[in-house]
């Protein structure tokens, strides 16, 4: 895979972003919404405000995004003053050829910069588990591998932190067969 368009696709992402934190500043989200961060999983839910009925949700994913961009953007993401970030995004990095370790340490750059903002210290952190789609499964084992292990990473970063602070506040959500 050459990744030669990387830097150009970096900067495309990039100001997607900026356009999604535009739209979202122009028509600001209520206080203490959740927060859908990510790919194109929650850029394209459409339905997210109805299917959330009852809960304050604002949409702030920008699709094809890799989790630099996701932390790129954290400042914009601290600034809706979530109560709740539910975040997605890695997958694009595993089809990228991007190492898992760095899309994991991308995610706690993310959770640290969301969490130093004022007031955030502990926000609640879900973290929606990458999925071994058939699109990964079928390019082979060593993707998948990547997949999981991203899952992984993620999953004992949430346990140690449990440990540290006496509870979870990063919450893993996996719907994968494993």
């Amino acid at each position: 895979l050459k990744l030669a368009f990387l830097p150009l696709f970096s900067r495309l992402m990039l100001a997607a972003g900026r356009r999604t934190f535009a739209r979202l500043a122009a028509r600001p989200p209520p206080a203490d919404a959740v927060a859908f961060v990510g790919s194109s999983t929650f850029t394209y839910w459409a339905a997210l405000a109805e299917d959330m009925a009852g809960l304050p949700a604002v949409n702030a994913a920008f699709g094809g995004s890799l989790t630099a961009h996701v932390l790129a953007h954290a400042d914009r993401i601290a600034a809706l003053r979530p109560r709740v970030v539910v975040y997605y995004c890695g997958t694009n990095d595993v089809t990228f050829a991007q190492r898992a370790r760095a899309a994991f340490e991308n995610f706690v750059a993310t959770a640290d910069a969301l969490r130093a903002a004022p007031g955030a210290r502990r926000l609640p952190i879900v973290y929606l588990a990458n999925i071994a789609s058939p699109f990964q499964r079928g390019a082979g084992a060593e993707r998948v591998a990547r997949v999981r292990e991203i899952n992984r990473l993620v999953r004992a970063f949430a346990d140690a932190e449990a440990a540290a602070n006496g509870a979870y506040l990063t919450h893993v959500v996996d719907v994968n067969d494993e």
